[in-house]
């Protein structure tokens, strides 16, 4: 279904523009698009203005002088044969170049606002990882802190206890020397 759509989007677009379409072996029961119905398949040149002065001109000064004049009138026939489209149809043809690239846009937005969830989701885990590991490094200063005051708490019961003892062997030698 979205097939049949968007081949029938070309070819309106593709008509409308003037390129030949090309028809598939499935596509022969399709229908011809809106945009082909009632439009004329040529509209006759119209005529150009200046080309009664042109011919006078060219008269005048001969071929030599302005050989590049056909040139022109060819070019402004040429021109003229183009035919001409409804403003409903180049409305509907606008429409689509403008869906077309907007589809395109949104799904780049989509993806943009995927990425942006993902990296947001990713950021919210970090940043709870990141207050785990810092309670962890308290729980273990504090763990490191207590470690050293129970150290110098027994640092200095050991102190006491070697002044203490020295006191101790003082008193004995002082009374064995006696």
């Amino acid at each position: 279904m979205a097939d049949e759509t968007s081949r029938e989007e070309q070819e309106m677009i593709k008509s409308a523009i003037g390129e030949p379409i090309e028809q598939s072996n499935g596509d022969s029961n399709m229908q011809q698009s809106i945009v082909n119905q009632g439009q004329p398949e040529e509209i006759p040149s119209a005529p150009i203005p200046y080309q009664d002065q042109a011919q006078q001109d060219y008269q005048q000064y001969g071929p030599q002088s302005m050989p590049a004049q056909q040139d022109y009138q060819q070019y402004g026939q040429d021109y003229a044969q183009y035919p001409s489209y409804s403003p409903d149809t180049i409305t509907e043809i606008s429409e689509q170049v403008v869906t077309e690239k907007l589809a395109q846009i949104r799904d780049q937005l989509e993806k943009v606002i995927d990425f942006k969830n993902i990296v947001d989701a990713k950021i919210d885990f970090l940043d709870e990882r990141m207050k785990r590991i810092e309670k962890i490094l308290d729980r273990l200063q504090l763990s490191v802190l207590q470690k050293v005051g129970e150290y110098v708490t027994n640092v200095e019961d050991i102190r006491k206890e070697v002044i203490e003892t020295q006191k101790s062997f003082k008193s004995l030698l002082d009374k064995h020397h006696k």
